[in-house]
């Protein structure tokens, strides 16, 4: 095949190549390839970190306390439809030897520090560093009786 010299179209942003006197279409020269690859990668660069603070969200603040299992739930008061209202849905659903629906919510939590101190000391070489770290666990079962009305519950809260 003969290539023949390539001609600037009306306005010089695109290219006619001509082979064999035959036109294939406009081509879009190099500099302006790259200006559209390098402004696709921001686009997408912005897109991808957007996207992966939006789906990095705080942990939800859970209701279950030891205070709102206390005050808020009456043995033979509260409905189940009460308890989601109040506490949300439960981790585990099951059913006991009496056939009473059983709901079991547990709720983890970890707390750390740590930080240092450095006062008038670091000149003789004097500095303090510290360190903590607590768990807390708490776990709630609620049996329901047949009419979905608290039977009985029991709470147990840990801390290390």
């Amino acid at each position: 095949m003969k290539t023949s010299k390539n001609k600037i179209a009306g306005d010089g942003f695109l290219m006619k190549l001509i082979i064999s006197n035959k036109s294939l279409g406009y081509f879009v020269p190099v500099w302006y390839k790259r200006s559209v690859v390098f402004s696709l990668t921001v686009l997408m660069t912005i897109t991808f970190s957007i996207a992966s603070c939006t789906s990095l969200k705080a942990p939800q603040k859970s209701n279950l306390t030891p205070g709102i299992v206390k005050t808020k739930i009456h043995k033979g008061v509260t409905s189940q439809a009460e308890i989601v209202n109040l506490i949300g849905a439960p981790n585990i659903i099951t059913k006991n030897k009496d056939g009473d629906e059983v709901w079991t919510y547990s709720r983890q939590s970890f707390d750390s520090a740590s930080g240092g101190f450095a006062g008038g000391l670091l000149l003789f070489g004097g500095s303090k560093a510290f360190s903590s770290a607590s768990s807390n666990s708490f776990d709630l079962i609620i049996t329901f009786d047949n009419k979905n009305i608290v039977k009985d519950y029991s709470a147990v809260s840990s801390q290390f």
